[in-house]
C-alpha cells in the first residue's frame, strides 16, 4: 500500500471546512451555562481545538419556526418559539446577539438561515438591517457582521410531525425571490443560497416532491451566490437493521457517495443557472444511522461514525466548488455533538481535531493506493464495489509536512509506505494513531478514543510504517 505525495502539487485550503452547527433552544444545546447567559469557556476551548471556522444558526429544522426578535433584549423581556421536535415553547437565551459573540470568541463566520416557513420577507430583512447596518452588541461590543444567509432549511421534505410547514417548490421558489430581494435591498453585499436536494441520491429517491431542483433552480429569479445541500447523512438505515458488520462496511464506502451527489447537483446547477461561481455549501453533515429508538441511533456518536467523518473530510478538501462544510452539530443535541452535554469530547471531536492540526499551509497533490472492498447495500448506501481501505491528505507548511492516513480495515494492520516527491531532507518523524476499543460502541469506556504512537522508518524520501486496523493516523515530518 503507498501513498504518492508531490510537494510541487499545491492547492487551497478552505478555510471553511471545518464549520460547525448551533442551535438557539435549550440554551444553545447546552453552550450556555445553566444561568442561560454565560457561555461555557470549556465549550469554547474544546471548539477551538476542533477549529471550528464557521458556525450556522439558528436551526435546521428549528429555523422553520424561529422568529429572532423575541431573542433580542433584556433576558427577563425576551419571548419564546416552538421546538419543531417535541412539545412545548423555550425561552430564547442563545439569540443572536450570544450566536454573534460566540462566533466571534471562536473566530468563526457566521452563518444565518432564516425562516422561510412561518417567517416574511420583512423579518428577513430587518434580521439583515439589524446585523450589517444597525450592528448587535454583546456588552457593549460590537459584533461581527453576517456575510452568509441561507433561505430556508430542509423545504424539499416533509415531517410527518410537522406536515403543516411543507411547502411547494414552486411557492418556494416564489416566496424565496421575495426574501432574497428583501434581504439584498438592505445589504447588497451579502452571499445568500438556497437549499437544493436532488430527486435521487445515486439512484436512491431523497425526496417526496419530484422535481425540486428543477422547478426551484429555473424558479428563482433574483441572484443566488451559493446552494446549500444535506446530502451527506449515511447509511441512514430506514428499513430492517442489519448485521453490524455490513454496517460497518457501508459506512466506510459512503463518503464516495457523496462525492457523486455533489457531482449531481453541480451539473444541475450549471445546468438551470446562469451565474458564475456558485458554490455549494454542505450546511449538514455527519454519520447517521437509524432513528427508531434502538441502540444502532448511538452508532453517530462511534468510533465507525467518526472514521465516516474522518473519510468525507478527506474528500471534501480536495473538492474546488465546495464554499464550506459543517458538521452537525457542536454540542449535545442527542447523539450528533461533537462534544456531550457534560462536556465529554465525542469520537468526533477528536477525528475535527486532527483536521484543524494539519491544515496549515497548502494541501499537496495525495494519491493513496490500497487494496479494496466490496460494500453491500444498507439504507441509502447502494452496494459499491472496489472501495479503497485506505483515504489520505498531507500539507505543507514551513516545510513541515503533516498527513492524516484512514485505514478503514476492520481488522488488519496496513503496511504502508509513504513516497514524497518535491521534499527533502526528512529529519523526523512522528506517527500518532487514534482508536477505540470497540469501533461500535458509544457513550462507554470502550469508545474513549485514545492516542498511540507507533513507530516509523525513513530513507531518503521514503517512509515506512504500519498503521493499526480502524484507525485515523497523523504523521508529522520535519
Amino acid at each position: 500500500m503507498t501513498v504518492e505525495i508531490d510537494a510541487s502539487q499545491t492547492y487551497q485550503i478552505n478555510p471553511y471546512l471545518l464549520g460547525s452547527n448551533l442551535q438557539w433552544v435549550d440554551r444553545g444545546d447546552g453552550i450556555l451555562l445553566s444561568d442561560g447567559v454565560t457561555p461555557d469557556s470549556d465549550v469554547i476551548d474544546k471548539a477551538k481545538k476542533m477549529g471550528v471556522s464557521v458556525l450556522r444558526y439558528p436551526g435546521g429544522s428549528l429555523a422553520d419556526l424561529y422568529h429572532w426578535k423575541d431573542g433580542m433584549g433584556e433576558i427577563q423581556n425576551r419571548g419564546t418559539n416552538k421546538r419543531f421536535h417535541g412539545d412545548g415553547d423555550d425561552k430564547i437565551l442563545l439569540g443572536t446577539a450570544e450566536f454573534l459573540n460566540i462566533s466571534k470568541k471562536l473566530g468563526a463566520t457566521p452563518i444565518i438561515t432564516v425562516n422561510l416557513i412561518t417567517g416574511t420577507p420583512e423579518e428577513a430583512a430587518d434580521w439583515v438591517r439589524m446585523t450589517n447596518i444597525e450592528r448587535v452588541r454583546y456588552q457593549d461590543e460590537i459584533l461581527p457582521k453576517v456575510v452568509y444567509w441561507e433561505i430556508g432549511n430542509e423545504p424539499y421534505l416533509i415531517d410527518d410531525n410537522q406536515k403543516q410547514l411543507a411547502i411547494s417548490p414552486k411557492d418556494f421558489a416564489s416566496r424565496a425571490d421575495t426574501f432574497i430581494s428583501a434581504m439584498k435591498a438592505v445589504d447588497p453585499t451579502i452571499k445568500v443560497g438556497i437549499p437544493l436536494r436532488s430527486d435521487k441520491l445515486v439512484g436512491v429517491p431523497a425526496t417526496p416532491l419530484p422535481g425540486y431542483n428543477k422547478t426551484v433552480l429555473e424558479g428563482v429569479t433574483e441572484r443566488i451566490d451559493f446552494v446549500s445541500v444535506h446530502n451527506a447523512y449515511y447509511p441512514y438505515i430506514h428499513a430492517e437493521v442489519p448485521e453490524y458488520s455490513q454496517i460497518y462496511l457501508a459506512s466506510m464506502a459512503a463518503a464516495g457517495l457523496v462525492e457523486k451527489n455533489f457531482q449531481q447537483t453541480r451539473q444541475e446547477v450549471n445546468q438551470y443557472r446562469s451565474e458564475d461561481n456558485i458554490k455549494i455549501a454542505l450546511t449538514e453533515y455527519n454519520a447517521m444511522f437509524t432513528l427508531n429508538g434502538g441502540e444502532s441511533d448511538g452508532f453517530i456518536a462511534s468510533w465507525m461514525g467518526a472514521m465516516y467523518l474522518s473519510d468525507l473530510l478527506m474528500n471534501l478538501s480536495r473538492m474546488p466548488d465546495l464554499l464550506m462544510a459543517n458538521h452537525w452539530s457542536l454540542i449535545g443535541n442527542w447523539y450528533f455533538g461533537a462534544i456531550g452535554l457534560q462536556g465529554e469530547k465525542r469520537p468526533a471531536f477528536y477525528v475535527l481535531e486532527a483536521f484543524n492540526q494539519i491544515m496549515r499551509g497548502k494541501f499537496l497533490q495525495t494519491v493513496t493506493s490500497s487494496p479494496g472492498f466490496n460494500s453491500p447495500n444498507v439504507g441509502f448506501a447502494p452496494a459499491q464495489q472496489n472501495v479503497s481501505f485506505l483515504n489520505s491528505v498531507s500539507t505543507l507548511d514551513d516545510n513541515v509536512l503533516r498527513i492524516l492516513i484512514l485505514n478503514k480495515h476492520p481488522m488488519e494492520k496496513a503496511n504502508v509506505k509513504i513516497n514524497i516527491q518535491g521534499y527533502t531532507g526528512i529529519n523526523t518523524v512522528k506517527a500518532d494513531s487514534l482508536t477505540v476499543d470497540s469501533i461500535f460502541h458509544y457513550d462507554t469506556a470502550e469508545s474513549k478514543v485514545r492516542s498511540k504512537t507507533i513507530d516509523t522508518r525513513h530513507l531518503n524520501n521514503q517512509v515506512e510504517l504500519s498503521l493499526p486496523p480502524h484507525t485515523l493516523n497523523i504523521i508529522t515530518i520535519e
